[in-house]
């Protein structure tokens, strides 16, 4: 009975805390996600240039440019948004200066 007390005690406690750290606040709104710009008008052509990242991600991941790069044109292509997508193509965007 006492063992049953004390944790139920317990529970309440953890709970009262959890509820008083939290207390009712709200996130900043300017922290908050805003909506991309509109654009003064519609584009329809696109044209990625390579992807160059930090030479210590490159050193931990030697493909991800290339591969960022592929999905990125793809993903442009295969949608309806752009007319023609131009860019260069995987292997040479993963060569960065």
């Amino acid at each position: 009975m006492k063992r049953e007390r004390l944790w139920m005690s317990m529970a309440a406690a953890v709970f009262l805390l959890v509820v008083c750290a939290c207390g009712g606040k709200q996130a900043d709104p300017q922290q908050q996600a805003t909506a991309d710009p509109q654009l003064p008008r519609a584009f329809v052509h696109a044209v990625v240039t390579k992807v160059h990242i930090e030479p210590e991600f490159s050193q931990h991941y030697p493909e991800a440019a290339s591969q960022c790069h592929a999905g990125l044109l793809s993903e442009l292509r295969s949608g309806p948004t752009f007319k023609s997508v131009a860019g260069e193509s995987a292997d040479t965007a993963a060569a960065a200066p």
